[in-house]
């Protein structure tokens, strides 16, 4: 009887355990989910780890902003990233969604922080720097084809964005699986032209891989594409020499004065108005109404897509929030960012505020009245115009003493130096559209 009655005791303990771990899974749908499609993967970020970002003061600038809150402010003081579910990239199918890249990343990430002893600053660059060097035109000389067709654009990404570890690219090679699609497979699918795969470094591949050309629709359901390649070229150079409180390079050139933004927005901007210069081109202010806008079709210039555009804006606010803390993984900021950031000036928290936020940290000229005209400011002085309340004037180029105007001469295309009214046309373009999209006046 006694031993009737263990067995009884004995089955209800184990039904009950079942039931309460059967509402644990479900309740938390990650079982769910993946039970429902086996070839899902549940990725745990390192642990579930809490992301940190530089804290900013936002709320004693948000008084220039009209229709927005005090709450704009979308990062807390930390950024907790729950658990998410990706597909692995299939080459039989599509993958040019964000989901299969973070997927991607973090699993390079995971190789990188084996490969450098889980030093995290130095997997940071082993990740970005692998990327990055996937397009032969972002790295440096001696790290691309040694083609003598190659054309040299006037920068040394390898001084810009620092050396891209040739050790983790070999020591990535050596832990490719035969049955799934490879790192250099994966991402030679988001160049834009096929000729700028670097086989130097990364070996052959396959030619449907070189002819993708994916682009990476928004997460954030503007319609609009990222370039990925650009984004991680602009993010390695933002991230390798730049001081986390200035963005200002201290090594490249041999000078402390190069400003880091040149190597994303600001070298788009520069190249964008060398181009319309020469053709002369006039063109209409912007308008809200307008909405999304593509520079080079809006100009009739070249060097400054849509695309190159939102690579640069996310690229600069990813690091500059979350990837500079040195604390953070790449593909954890890339979480945080996406699910805490909203797209334009209709909802709180949005890219353009925050990149205007970020451009601002630094300023070469004296403090406005309101970040937007420090932001006006600085737009304009990188290409040489003056702004003052309204007003676009020309300033003498190339002034000793002011660090950004110097860098006009750096992407000065030749001899072409474009003129006043079209440099400030440019400029206010820019920033009438970034502005427009902030929620700024």
């Amino acid at each position: 009887m006694i031993k009737k009655k263990l067995h009884v005791t004995f089955l209800a303990l184990i039904l009950s355990l079942c039931f309460i771990v059967s509402l644990i899974l479900s309740s938390s749908g990650v079982y769910a989910a993946a039970i429902k499609d086996m070839d899902k993967v549940i990725i745990d970020p390192l642990g579930g780890e809490v992301l940190v970002y530089f804290d900013s003061q936002h709320k004693n600038e948000i008084k220039n902003f009209i229709s927005v809150n005090e709450d704009m402010n979308c990062f807390g003081a930390s950024t907790k990233i729950d658990s998410f579910i990706f597909r692995k990239p299939d080459a039989s199918e599509n993958y040019n969604s964000m989901d299969y890249v973070v997927y991607m990343i973090n699993e390079l990430d995971k190789l990188a922080m084996s490969y450098t002893n889980r030093d995290r600053r130095k997997a940071n660059n082993c990740v970005l720097g692998y990327i990055r060097g996937i397009n032969k035109d972002y790295a440096g000389k001696d790290e691309k084809q040694k083609d003598p067709n190659d054309k040299y654009d006037g920068i040394e990404w390898k001084v810009v964005c620092g050396p891209i570890d040739k050790g983790f690219i070999s020591f990535v090679a050596t832990k490719e699986k035969a049955d799934e699609i490879t790192f250099p497979e994966f991402f030679a699918s988001f160049l834009q032209n096929a000729s700028n795969y670097n086989s130097f470094l990364h070996g052959a591949i396959d030619e449907v891989y070189l002819n993708k050309a994916y682009k990476v629709p928004d997460p954030l359901g503007t319609g609009q594409s990222i370039d990925l390649i650009h984004m991680f070229a602009a993010m390695d150079g933002i991230y390798e020499y730049t001081d986390e409180n200035e963005f200002i390079c201290y090594e490249a050139f041999g000078t402390k004065y190069f400003q880091k933004d040149l190597v994303s927005w600001l070298g788009d901007l520069q190249q964008l108005t060398n181009s319309v210069s020469r053709i002369n081109w006039f063109f209409k202010d912007y308008e809200l109404s307008d909405g999304y806008i593509d520079f080079n079709i809006r100009t009739g210039g070249s060097g400054f897509s849509s695309d190159d555009f939102l690579a640069d804006l996310d690229a600069f606010n990813i690091t500059k929030f979350f990837v500079d803390c040195e604390k953070n993984s790449i593909a954890n900021a890339f979480y945080g960012y996406y699910n805490s950031i909203n797209k334009n000036k209709a909802t709180k928290g949005n890219r353009f505020y925050e990149f205007i936020y970020t451009v601002t940290l630094e300023l070469e000229q004296n403090n406005q009245s309101s970040i937007l005209d420090n932001f006006r400011t600085e737009i304009c002085s990188s290409l040489n115009i003056k702004y003052n309340n309204g007003v676009y004037s020309d300033y003498k180029y190339y002034i000793p003493s002011d660090l950004i105007r110097q860098n006009m001469k750096v992407l000065c295309e030749g001899d072409i130096y474009p003129l006043a009214k079209t440099r400030a046309a440019c400029a206010k373009l820019f920033c009438d559209y970034v502005i427009a999209l902030s929620g700024g006046r």
